[in-house]
């Protein structure tokens, strides 16, 4: 499909200015087709692993 600025009207959430190429923590949301497990286990121990 080609680009067309009155379906695809999405605003950007990025910070004006910021370089995100730098190095430092981010945060990220991945979602999987019906919310299934798919990228990481879950444990009390190590939290979160991909």
């Amino acid at each position: 499909m080609k680009y067309n600025p009155e379906i695809h009207n999405r605003r950007s959430i990025r910070l004006k200015g910021y370089d995100y190429s730098q190095a430092g923590a981010y945060f990220m949301t991945i979602c999987t087709q019906n919310r299934e497990c798919l990228l990481f286990t879950w444990n009390y121990r190590n939290h979160r692993r991909l």
